[in-house]
């Protein structure tokens, strides 16, 4: 490689850094970790705990709007929601106003779950958050919050 090829490589490496796109996927990469770490005892993904405080806060909603809900296409909500159902954390039952839906709810053991992840949760938080001053940890959030459409 001759020293210009790796003066382009190295600049468009520094480019990176710069890019918002790529920042993101990385600091995603990092609270996923975080995440892991912490939830580890749990034996619980994030796609599977977002289902069940998504379940905590709307019991009795169907599979549809709970992958509305935690932003999660409706395969991988299906996907998560059977596991979650085999581990007797939530459970299914027919819809009374249309036979072919189904409404989710937690199970206690579920619940007690949710629980018991709070102060995980919450290290997770603030592991990720640590390098910003607390001001700066609010405009952070709301800065993604409005990036995503949650704040105009």
């Amino acid at each position: 490689m001759t020293k210009r090829t790796q003066r382009r490589a190295a600049e468009g490496l520094h480019q990176l850094d710069e890019k918002p796109g790529h920042l993101v996927r990385r600091a995603h990469q990092l609270s996923v970790t975080i995440f892991s770490e912490e939830a580890r005892p749990f034996r619980i993904t994030g796609p599977q705990h977002v289902v069940l405080v998504a379940l905590a806060h709307h019991p009795g909603v169907d599979q549809n709007t709970v992958a509305s809900l935690v932003a999660l296409d409706r395969s991988t909500t299906g996907n998560v929601i059977t596991r979650l159902e085999r581990r007797g954390l939530i459970s299914r039952r027919v819809n009374p106003a249309d036979h072919r839906g189904r409404i989710l709810s937690l199970t206690a053991k579920g619940d007690k779950l949710v629980k018991a992840m709070d102060a995980a949760v919450r290290r997770t938080q603030q592991r990720f958050l640590a390098p910003l001053k607390p001001g700066e940890q609010a405009q952070f959030v709301g800065y993604l919050r409005r990036i995503v459409g949650l704040d105009g």
